[in-house]
């Protein structure tokens, strides 16, 4: 259980040769873990102007059974290869302000042989919100 926390003011830069495929930079409680009825065994918690870079080879931030959760404002997360936030189970966890980017928008995916695959925001849960959050 995780409460009363803020982490932000910085970024986390996943390293490309070292980091597991498609893992998360961030991930906030385990999946399925909370046993409480309501659902949420992670609160209070606050992610202001955080810069994720995946590098094209992580996801960016997973939040798992959190209550009362704030992601931004200033929020950026780039180069993600599957999510580049996910959020599960729990209530009211709300993203203001961010920017989120599968690539940075010069990226030529024509020239790399690939197309966009990612999703840039999961909700696999009820009363969350994104609020003036751009995706692109």
């Amino acid at each position: 259980m995780v409460a009363n926390m803020q982490l932000g003011h910085g970024s986390l830069v996943a390293d490309p040769n070292s980091f597991p495929q498609d893992g998360f930079l961030l991930v906030v409680g385990k999946q399925g873990s909370c046993k409480v009825p309501q659902g949420s065994c992670n609160m209070d918690l606050n992610f202001p102007e955080l810069f994720l870079d995946g590098s094209m080879v992580a996801s960016g931030m997973q939040i798992n059974n959190a209550m009362g959760t704030t992601i931004g404002p200033g929020g950026y997360f780039l180069n993600f290869t599957k999510f580049g936030l996910q959020i599960n189970a729990g209530h009211e966890v709300i993203m203001d302000r961010c920017w989120l980017g599968e690539t940075n928008f010069e990226y030529d995916f024509a020239k790399h042989k690939t197309s966009p695959n990612a999703t840039a925001i999961q909700i696999n849960g009820n009363d969350h919100y994104i609020l003036n959050t751009v995706v692109f």
